[in-house]
């Protein structure tokens, strides 16, 4: 039997192009043969729903999506949707072929992950589903069902021959390996069919595959990218089909998540252009290389905004990348709006030596200007922040905090430097200057400023950032692994009394176990250390 596997980009509630996208799918796999094509969990409605789901309409537009499915005729379609049964609601997967609903599995083991919190919304089932097609026996789960002994022990029962097994799983680097042993220890082949693309903050990076009854991989889909593919279920044999490769780095994977997250967030938010500034630094660099990416140089603008602090080698290496990659740009100095700002306030800071202040003053000057650029073109300002930086609130809200979406939001500076190393050596191309990687970052808002003046050096900073966020532990615990008392004991301070700033932050991509934008949940006026 031939089975296709949409690995589908779907946009979050609009039924109407999900289901003309599957229908539209489905007449192609069934004029490449297919009897089957399986969809991902969540397919027909987007990912996550959040309180759309209790929207008066949901219900209809949910069914008139159903019904335009059933009109397929000679290939049965698996989609995953949210059902509504008795007044509550369901996480599904439904089997429908030539008109007729021929199957519904009820979710039985519900997500308790905090961002995506099913038991907000959804009841549980409490049956385990087994469809019998073409005279072969297909077990249906849904995520976390498939880790589930009770689960698994009940498919067993009904004599499954295999598993179809529908996800929405987001990504972080390696998360494929885990899943593969997952399905692994089913000790049944398995189709794992899992949704692509970015939705808000979240990133679904497909990675669709099968496995054998032993373990083997033997169909893979791609990486971040929709796809149609074909496998073939033989009872001996069970499911072969192509494998495509997958970006085995984490500068690959989380660069490629980046680029398809800023993308769909460009365009589901109705955006042509987007706009950053351009310092001449590493951060803003790397961010300027993933929206050319994401949507081509024509597409992108910058502006260079530099102050009496502004090194020349800023300006000669941001002017070289825009130059290079073909992106729009003017330079736009501010010392006079600086001075100007500071002439209006003299009385008031008269006798007072400058000091924070003044360097805020000209990070916000610089927001002011893009923001308004931002409104008059149209064009999505990205804002330039790495973790560290947000971790520490080194950052000026109203300032470089302005924009409407944070492509680096969850990568460490170290990461930053990284993928940036990584993107020249991929591209075989100097797509960020060489200048730009080797000269100390600065923020450069006074003279000879450097990021060590304030914070520990990065590879230490994030060292202890990744222990505090993804390991939960004590300051003295980060002291007894041999981190310096002074070091950990300001950024323990740092992380906690920034966390009023990264709660007005723009939203960004989630590519690690744990980010600040849903992942970490903190009171702001706590003091507990």
């Amino acid at each position: 039997m031939k089975i296709a596997v949409f690995q589908f980009n779907p946009i979050v509630g609009d039924f109407d192009a999900n289901a003309e996208k599957i229908i539209a799918t489905a007449e192609n796999a069934k004029a490449q043969g297919a009897d089957l094509l399986i969809t991902p969990a969540m397919s027909l409605s987007g990912y996550p729903l959040h309180d759309l789901l209790w929207h008066q309409d949901f219900v209809q537009r949910t069914q008139q999506a159903i019904e335009k499915i059933k009109q397929l005729r000679d290939i049965a379609v698996i989609i995953g949707l949210p059902y509504q049964e008795n007044a509550v609601f369901y996480h599904v997967a439904m089997v429908i072929e030539n008109g007729q609903i021929l199957a519904i599995h009820k979710k039985s083991v519900l997500s308790s992950h905090h961002p995506l919190n099913e038991y907000r919304y959804f009841s549980q089932g409490n049956e385990a589903t087994v469809l019998t097609y073409q005279n072969h026996r297909f077990a249906l789960l849904i995520e976390e069902e498939l880790q589930n002994a009770q689960q698994l022990a009940l498919i067993r029962q009904q004599g499954a021959q295999a598993v179809i097994s529908m996800h929405a799983s987001p990504f972080y680097p390696d998360v494929y390996k885990e899943r593969m042993q997952q399905a692994q220890q089913t000790a049944l082949p398995v189709i794992y069919a899992n949704l692509c693309g970015g939705s808000n903050e979240w990133v679904f990076d497909g990675t669709s595959f099968a496995t054998d009854a032993q373990g083997k991989i033997t169909f893979q889909a791609a990486f971040c990218q929709e796809s149609l593919d074909f496998v073939v279920w033989e009872e001996e044999k069970g499911f072969s089909g192509s494998l495509k490769p997958i970006p085995q780095s984490f500068e690959a994977q989380s660069y490629t998540a980046i680029v398809m997250s800023l993308r769909d967030y460009i365009q589901r938010c109705g955006f042509q252009r987007v706009c950053l500034g351009l310092s001449g630094g590493m951060d803003s660099a790397l961010v300027l290389a993933l929206a050319v990416d994401a949507i081509g140089a024509e597409h992108c603008e910058v502006l260079l905004m530099p102050s009496q602090y502004t090194a020349q080698l800023s300006n000669t290496a941001a002017t070289q990348m825009a130059e290079h990659l073909g992106v729009r740009y003017e330079s736009i100095p501010i010392s006079p709006i600086f001075d100007s700002f500071k002439n209006a306030l003299s009385h008031r800071f008269a006798g007072l030596a400058e000091d924070v202040t003044e360097e805020n003053l000209q990070a916000r000057i610089r927001g002011t200007l893009l923001m308004a650029l931002s409104n008059k073109t149209g064009a999505l300002l990205l804002t330039t922040g790495n973790k560290s930086e947000v971790a520490m609130g080194y950052a000026t809200l109203y300032g470089d905090m302005n924009g409407g979406f944070a492509p680096i939001k969850d990568l460490f500076k170290t990461q930053v430097y990284a993928v940036a190393r990584w993107l020249n050596r991929e591209k075989q191309d100097e797509i960020i200057p060489q200048s730009i990687i080797d000269r100390p970052p600065s923020a450069e808002l006074r003279p000879n400023q450097t990021d060590q003046d304030s914070l520990p050096e990065y590879a230490v900073l994030d060292a202890m950032l990744q222990a505090l966020m993804e390991e939960n532990i004590s300051a003295n615990t980060l002291i007894q692994r041999g981190f310096s008392a002074d070091e950990v004991q300001k950024t323990v301070r740092l992380l906690r009394i920034s966390e009023y700033k990264r709660q007005q932050g723009a939203i960004g991509p989630i590519i690690s176990r744990r980010a600040f934008d849903n992942h970490w949940q903190m009171p702001i006026n706590h003091r507990f250390q």
